[in-house]
């Protein structure tokens, strides 16, 4: 497809590819043979006819031009149709062209070479060309578009090693394994019955998946324990956290102070990198004007407003709410409006979710400088702003300066001091996850990340125009493993793991949350975000307008229950388990404190959900 064979270039190639890129269109436009060429080229790649493309590049090589390195590789893709076998003569024409042309091999010519070789069956060719391709050159550094056919091949096959390898390029190359990744490696393991193997995969889930584990993932895995004489069920979970068929109760994960100041490293410097100018103004907000390429005075300038911000959290001892203004500020304000001028700010929404949260404790919020303007306000808006600026509930981010990375990093930082903090926003992100995803997102820092969002997210929407909130669930939504006779343990990742050799690992007892969707590739950050989110309180409350609606209650229901596959141990005894249990888990003020004042931030849900309602 188009998506496929376009550059996505980093960091500072940026610049220069697009440079390049506009001067090429220049020259072709100046001769009409040559840009009709080009046209008639395109236009072939979409409708996806080989031949006409590949006239049309003879064409303009014939005028003395050259194609670009995307048409090339364009070209390449192009030989490889669904439904027809590959034309390995024009793959050889165009390659021969490359080379005459000084052009070397990128990722998505090594990536079309290598799906060419998977639909012949040459496996062998298709992971030489793999091990030709230098990561640590940007030009032919593997993406998961380029990895993930060879993974899914060698395990269709059965080949154990060739799978380890690949992962081990996931890993090196910082990629995390996604839904369709596990299903391969879950296929591979039960055809195998490879134990090992399982136990590294059900851990790496256990750390990587937060939206809920595919319905057709899920028959695997229980493909996988029928193998070991072990019968799942699926139940529905509520509030509570107590699952009906074992009689426990899961468990809520969060990072510790250690990994949460790592985190706070991390996002410094991804924001240094956007302010120096390494990445385009369209990913980081649009309105950089501290960019530049390089350690100048500019971008100096803007990391100081940052370190600034960073002290002022610090000498407050971090707050408890932290409020995106824009975001609640502009909730709903274009809905419904056509042809309409922009979106007005409503500061009155504003104030309502800042009087609904000061019980909760201490609340920041943030606002651009922009939406700061007497001039754009109407006289009590005025007022409005100017209480908050004197009660200290309000920090104004400076022209020039994305306001979302204050109230992102104010809120790591605060959830350093305080477990029970939340960030007020409907924001999921799916800006920053795309700009992130090309720099640092990715490996730990992803999960971390993952990690952090799913505690200390919390969405709002408006009934009769007051604040209904949904804060994260009284436990996470991940894969989980506990031996039921013993304390849970934390990994060195903030993560559940397991204790002792991978056979003990497998034998303990597991919650899988299933899916609520299988959405598309494209949609998965999004619907990771609103699956992850859910009520605090119980399933018939909600917190806010004492007056919601049912429409808005019966929505709080549906986010708080799903469906988990429970998959006990061999000779667990349902009814043996609910009375020993109960003495233990029956002492809220004590599992309460685990979670708050521990490093281990770690507790059942029963203890979390008394603990935090009492907050409220």
């Amino acid at each position: 497809s188009e998506k496929e064979v376009e550059v996505e270039p980093t960091g500072r190639e940026e610049a220069g590819v697009g440079k390049e890129k506009k001067q090429r269109r220049k020259r072709m436009k100046r001769i009409p043979e040559v840009h009709a060429f080009h046209v008639e080229m395109v236009k072939a790649r979409k409708e996806g006819d080989l031949y006409t493309a590949m006239a049309a590049m003879r064409g303009i090589i014939g005028l003395g031009n050259r194609p670009s390195p995307v048409m090339y590789s364009a070209l390449v893709n192009l030989c490889m149709r669904p439904g027809h076998p590959v034309d390995w003569e024009c793959v050889k024409e165009v390659l021969s062209l490359m080379g005459q042309d000084g052009q070397e091999m990128d990722e998505r010519t090594y990536t079309s070479l290598i799906k060419m070789h998977l639909q012949e069956n040459n496996t062998d060719k298709a992971l030489a060309l793999l091990s030709e391709m230098n990561p640590d050159r940007v030009e032919t550094r593997p993406k998961r578009r380029t990895l993930y056919p060879v993974l899914d091949r060698v395990c269709s096959e059965g080949n154990a090693v060739a799978a380890k390898e690949c992962v081990n390029r996931y890993e090196a190359l910082g990629i995390n394994l996604c839904q369709n990744e596990f299903i391969s490696l879950v296929g591979l393991c039960t055809r195998r019955g490879d134990r090992q193997m399982m136990a590294k995969v059900l851990e790496d889930m256990s750390r990587l998946l937060y939206s809920g584990v595919r319905p057709d993932l899920i028959d695997l895995i229980e493909s996988w324990f029928a193998v070991d004489t072990r019968a799942g069920s699926h139940v529905t979970i509520g509030s509570t956290g107590l699952c009906p068929a074992c009689n426990t109760k899961l468990l809520s994960v969060d990072l510790d102070v250690d990994e949460i100041r790592t985190l706070e490293q991390e996002l410094g410097v991804l924001i240094q990198t956007q302010l120096d100018g390494w990445e385009s103004a369209q990913s980081s907000g649009g309105d950089n004007v501290f960019a530049s390429q390089g350690r100048t005075h500019q971008g100096l300038r803007g990391l100081h407003h940052i370190e600034e911000f960073k002290r002022f959290v610090r000498q407050q001892g971090g707050f408890d709410i932290i409020v995106d203004g824009a975001n609640v500020g502009f909730y709903m304000q274009n809905s419904g409006k056509k042809h309409a001028g922009p979106p007005k700010m409503k500061y009155s929404q504003i104030e309502r979710v800042v009087q609904q949260m000061r019980p909760m404790g201490r609340v920041l919020v943030i606002l651009h400088a922009h939406h700061m303007r007497p001039e754009a306000m109407r006289p009590f808006e005025v007022q409005m702003t100017r209480k908050w600026l004197r009660e200290g509930l309000v920090y104004v981010t400076p022209p020039g300066m994305n306001d979302d990375w204050f109230w992102l990093i104010g809120g790591v930082m605060s959830s350093a001091n305080s477990r029970s903090m939340f960030v007020v926003t409907n924001d999921h992100m799916e800006d920053h996850h795309s700009m992130l995803s090309k720099i640092a997102f990715t490996g730990p820092m992803y999960r971390r990340f993952l990690t952090w969002r799913e505690r200390h997210w919390a969405t709002f929407t408006f009934s009769d125009a007051h604040p209904v909130f949904s804060f994260p669930p009284a436990y996470s939504i991940c894969t989980q493993s506990q031996d039921p006779f013993k304390p849970p343990k934390m990994g060195v990742k903030g993560q559940l793991m397991g204790q002792g050799s991978s056979e003990d690992y497998l034998s303990r007892l597991w919650h899988f949350p299933i899916s609520i969707s299988s959405p598309s590739m494209n949609d998965q950050d999004a619907a990771e975000s609103t699956q992850q989110l859910g009520m605090l309180s119980s399933p018939t409350q909600v917190f806010g307008h004492s007056h919601a609606t049912h429409k808005t209650a019966h929505e709080a229901v549906r986010r708080t229950t799903r469906q988990w596959l429970c998959m006990p141990p061999r000779g667990f005894d349902t009814k043996r388990q609910k009375g020993s249990m109960g003495g233990q888990r029956q002492e809220p003020e004590e599992a309460a404190g685990v979670f708050w004042n521990t490093r281990s931030f770690c507790t059942t849900s029963g203890g979390l959900v008394r603990g935090a309602a009492h907050r409220l």
